[in-house]
């Protein structure tokens, strides 16, 4: 077996924002559903990357830009689909949800985000 470590270090040395990330889950109590967050993981190493994609609708002479956003951050950490991320990085604090699958790797997760509209 590969040992990843070094790479693994290497990695994490880029990880300057901190996140808090939580999901909606459902529980019952006394025969009762309620539904609220749940914490997965609170001020865990990670680091945005930004990408901007320029584009132009057809039939439109104007150009727009579409940015894509991905998060890094541990392997070990579940993040299901729909998961709300709080990231604090270079002193600023945004809100997401996680959009896509995980694509999880032996070093490092990256997943796909969106803007949270809701917080």
């Amino acid at each position: 077996m590969v040992d990843f470590s070094e790479h693994r270090a290497a990695i994490e040395e880029l990880y300057t924002g901190v996140c808090t990330i939580t999901n909606r889950e459902t529980t019952i109590v006394d025969g009762i559903s309620e539904t609220g967050n749940a914490e997965i993981c609170k001020n865990q190493p990670c680091r945005l990357s930004y990408k901007s994609f320029p584009q132009s609708v057809d039939g439109d002479e104007e150009y727009k830009s579409y940015q894509q956003v991905k998060l890094f951050i541990s392997p070990e950490v579940n993040i299901p689909t729909g998961s709300r991320i709080e990231v604090t990085q270079a002193g600023r604090t945004q809100h997401f949800v996680a959009s896509g699958i995980p694509a999880v790797y032996d070093t490092h997760q990256e997943i796909s985000l969106e803007v949270d509209e809701v917080s």
